[in-house]
């Protein structure tokens, strides 16, 4: 069975530390050695070679290796020379073809990238200090070979400030012009397009900056100092370089290289992005408020996740730090974690709390995060435990006593009742906290309640709590609400699914409890009985169409995978409930979270 796991910077593995890590790996671990993550595209193949490994989906080193020749030479236009220059081309790297069953080969070239974009990152870095050998030259070294075959002092130094390879950034013409003593912008045009010209005759020279543009393509979106400490990380640039990026994507660009990296339109600027998406930093920050807007926080794997299903590539957590750290009201919440906010009076989550602690003026953690989850306009989502107590502490009227928040004294909620909901919180204080739901309706529509107001407010407000048996009360630490009954006894270690079957559409629907194994493998079980009907991949969804990525099914083993990134975007702990619907026809699945059994 195919064990996947958890390398991220700041998010847990599950049986190694990331120190073991390493490029000579674990015997009987095929995901411990990085050189598996290394792309295929980066070994020394010749052209055949290349198309046949592209026709046959195989992007990585880890799929490479766990070929079987005698399979693979039957593919068109593939012969013995062909494996041997497979061979020889692994050999490099020290590694060779095991010939042997591996969990890559469950693997797609989209699985590697979403589930191990760390490793592959970091076996990009390591490939190109080996191409650049131990006494590799860099960036500068590539632009100070070109230009030695000029012998004119001055124009040198005008190429060298118009296109920024001085240390400093590209200048117009105007601005060289005036700094070389006046000459005009047609003459420093001409002196710079001479040079072009006996450039663009020796680009050959030029396997470092080459090198520079790939591992930037593989980065964006990225901040400046985050890019320059990547290629200074990867002997690319020295630390006291003359080439600044803009330098690196002027010159790039001037000899017309192949590469897919551009500064962010203002006021981005100080972030790198793909060329195709040059206003994605905004993008990011208009996905950040949306998203506060509707639940309050955020967190940077849920922006950075929505943000490679656009762009194809995934920026790191920090560079989403960077970024909406400018902005007005931000608190980070959990490092760790990447959760975040911007506090303002217009937050959505401050008003539910203070609405909540109107009513109730003690209230547990785990009590408060089940009261969220009913509110419809949350749509099932509710912070962490932990994330939920550090924001209920930027709430002037609240304070914290470790897993308990209560009302500050002095302080009255009530006005934040709007007034239906506080006719109906005084109609069942009257009735002593709580009431048949009959009676309850009966009371509240002599007061003039609508009915169909009353039942929205009974199962949606997170004000009224179900105690079983159609009775209901004010949300309370001293009230204990119905829960939905699980039968441990007939459930297998690791099996968390608490219900299946087919719904009147034709869909397979599966209700789950997140257990740890969710969290930090993404697998999950799937019965026996469907599995026949989901293997391959679906794409995940929610309901309100936010796209989650997707998510596979191995009908051998009744074994999926695919949750963690969803998972940690939604903010699921251990006990949550969700519900994943599957559409066998447009293989598209949709993700339901909340208590899914709460008034059944």
């Amino acid at each position: 069975m195919l064990q996947r796991r958890s390398t991220r910077r700041n998010e847990p593995m599950v049986g190694k530390s990331q120190k073991q890590l390493s490029f000579d790996g674990e015997a009987g671990d095929p995901f411990s050695d990085l050189r598996h993550f290394v792309l295929v595209s980066e070994l020394d193949l010749n052209t055949r070679a290349r198309s046949a490994l592209q026709n046959a989906g195989i992007a990585f080193v880890g799929q490479l290796i766990a070929i079987n020749p005698d399979d693979f030479i039957r593919n068109p236009n593939v012969g013995r020379h062909t494996v041997s220059n497979i061979r020889a081309a692994l050999n490099e790297i020290g590694l060779e073809i095991v010939e042997s069953t591996s969990p890559w080969s469950d693997l797609d070239s989209e699985d590697v990238s979403e589930s191990f974009g760390w490793e592959v990152q970091q076996a990009n870095l390591w490939i190109a200090r080996q191409k650049m050998g131990p006494g590799g030259q860099g960036v500068d070294a590539d632009i100070d070979q070109l230009l030695s075959m000029f012998d004119q002092e001055r124009n040198l130094q005008i190429f060298r400030f118009r296109f920024g390879l001085g240390g400093e950034q590209p200048h117009t013409l105007e601005e060289t012009g005036q700094r070389f003593g006046g000459i005009t912008r047609e003459r420093v045009r001409q002196i710079c397009k001479k040079m072009t010209i006996r450039i663009l005759e020796r680009t050959w020279l030029l396997p470092s900056i080459q090198t520079a543009n790939q591992l930037l393509d593989s980065i964006t979106p990225s901040t400046l100092q985050s890019a320059t400490d990547y290629l200074l990380e990867a002997g690319l640039l020295r630390p006291d370089s003359q080439t600044s990026l803009a330098g690196l994507g002027e010159i790039s660009a001037l000899l017309k290289l192949d590469f897919d990296w551009q500064f962010a339109e203002r006021p981005f600027d100080k972030y790198i992005v793909p060329k195709s998406h040059p206003g994605e930093m905004n993008q990011i920050l208009i996905d950040a408020r949306k998203t506060i807007s509707k639940q309050g926080v955020a967190s940077y794997k849920a922006l950075a996740f929505q943000s490679r299903l656009r762009t194809r590539k995934e920026p790191r957590p920090e560079t989403i730090r960077t970024l909406v750290g400018d902005q007005e009201g931000f608190v980070e919440l959990d490092p760790v974690g990447g959760w975040f906010c911007f506090y303002t009076k217009r937050n959505r989550l401050v008003n539910l709390l203070r609405k909540i602690f109107a009513v109730s003026s003690v209230l547990h953690v785990a009590r408060l995060r089940r009261a969220l989850k009913k509110i419809h306009r949350l749509e099932g989502f509710a912070p962490s435990e932990k994330v939920l107590i550090q924001f209920a502490s930027l709430v002037p009227e609240l304070e914290v006593d470790e897993n308990t928040i209560r009302v500050r004294s002095g302080e009255d909620l009530d006005a934040n009742l709007g007034g239906e909901e506080r006719k109906m919180v005084s109609i069942m204080k009257e009735m002593g906290g709580k009431a048949h739901w009959l009676e309850f309706q009966t009371r509240c529509l002599t007061a003039g309640i609508n009915e169909n107001t009353f039942m929205v407010f009974l199962h949606q407000s997170p004000l009224f709590v179900n105690l079983g048996n159609r009775i209901f009360g004010l949300l309370s630490n001293d009230v204990e609400e119905r829960s939905p009954t699980i039968d441990q006894s007939k459930k297998r270690a690791n099996d968390n699914v608490l219900e299946s079957g087919w719904t009147k559409g034709g869909q397979i629907r599966i209700d789950f409890q997140v257990v740890e194994n969710n969290l930090y493998t993404g697998f999950f079980k799937v019965p026996a009985g469907f599995a026949k009907y989901l293997d391959g991949r679906f794409h995940l969804e929610t309901e309100e169409g936010l796209e989650l990525g997707n998510i596979s099914v191995k009908q051998q083993n009744s074994i999926g995978w695919g949750l963690r990134k969803p998972l940690s975007v939604l903010g699921g702990e251990v006990g949550d409930r969700f519900s994943i619907t599957f559409d066998l026809s447009s293989r598209h699945a949709q993700i339901d979270f909340g208590d899914l059994l709460a008034d059944e």
